[in-house]
């Protein structure tokens, strides 16, 4: 019995240790590729490239409500399995349709989209694909947040290593020094990777997933466990504040440059900021490990968690 205890925890930080051994390679990828694409396309190339990224990223955290971070804070304080799976089941249908409906709303305002963020008008397919890429990133990332709220770190991995796809493909695109096709493949590994997601869940959970389906049939109900739900919008009100608040600064930035300067001068600017993003390594390292562990310790032990996250943060800035 002792020897099949030590084996699961061997393999629990193996797997935990897998976890944070792809997150850095997905942030060292993108920033291998940034430093790739600067010598391969021309700076308005790298500019409309950048914007393309920005504005995905930006929608994937507007149009989903950072519930994924509220995911990981909410689910390890339910008790029962079944209530974690409903909460986890209805967020993730709120947010697709959220997502799906934002899309559409911005594909009838696309020609302003287009001038703010490209300074030209692009075409429907286009503005399309940027939407999907942010769609599938947002929808990959609730189920990654979602599996890591319930400490299932076999399956976050295979979702972590099916997110760094896209930013390996990518580099086709770069070598033949079109953006166009940077773009397409892209977006179609993103699909790829989410659809496999979807599939591999599907198989895996068909069961809970065929209950829940049922149970909301029989409630005609989204809105519960309400206690829970209640609790996950007021955390995601609060952490989309703060989203909006940091995207202020670069959306101003990057609009007053490509006013004055275009395409050309955001590609300079998104080459310059990338060097220094660098120490986002830690820091997202650091987030994506400590705060599961500091969510869970905040149930019962409220004052532990508080100090060991003051400390963390001085110990980042101070590094930093």
């Amino acid at each position: 019995m002792l020897e099949n205890i030590y084996n699961r925890l061997n393999n629990y930080s193996r797997e935990r240790f897998l976890s944070r051994f792809l997150l850095i390679n997905e942030k060292l990828i993108g920033f291998i590729l940034t430093a790739y694409i600067a010598n391969k396309i021309s700076y308005s190339d790298i500019g409309f490239w950048s914007q393309i990224i920005y504005f995905s990223g930006l929608y994937n955290s507007l149009a989903g409500l950072n519930i994924s971070n509220s995911i990981i804070s909410i689910v390890p304080r339910i008790k029962t399995n079944l209530e974690k799976y409903e909460l986890i089941f209805k967020s993730g249908l709120l947010l697709s349709f959220i997502g799906f409906s934002t899309g559409l709303f911005l594909l009838l305002i696309k020609g302003e989209i287009s001038n703010l963020f490209f300074d030209k008008i692009i075409n429907f397919n286009i503005f399309s694909i940027i939407l999907l890429i942010g769609f599938c990133e947002m929808i990959l990332e609730f189920i990654l947040f979602s599996f890591r709220s319930i400490n299932n770190f076999n399956f976050s991995n295979y979702i972590l290593t099916l997110k760094i796809l896209p930013r390996i493909f990518v580099f086709i695109g770069a070598y033949y020094n079109n953006v166009s096709l940077m773009i397409y493949i892209f977006a179609a590994t993103y699909l790829f990777s989410l659809l496999s997601i979807l599939l591999k869940l599907y198989l895996s959970k068909k069961n809970n997933i065929l209950f829940l389906i049922k149970q909301i049939k029989n409630n005609m109900s989204l809105l519960g466990p309400r206690p829970y739900l209640k609790s996950l919008f007021i955390i995601s009100k609060k952490s989309i504040f703060a989203t909006f608040t940091a995207s202020i600064f670069f959306f101003f930035a990057r609009s007053i440059i490509l006013s004055q300067i275009g395409l050309r001068g955001v590609g300079e600017f998104s080459l310059a900021i990338s060097a220094g993003a660098i120490v986002m390594f830690l820091t997202n390292f650091i987030g994506f490990t400590f705060y599961p562990y500091i969510s869970n310790l905040a149930i019962d032990e409220k004052k532990i968690a508080f100090k060991k996250t003051n400390q963390l943060c001085l110990r980042l800035i101070y590094f930093s």
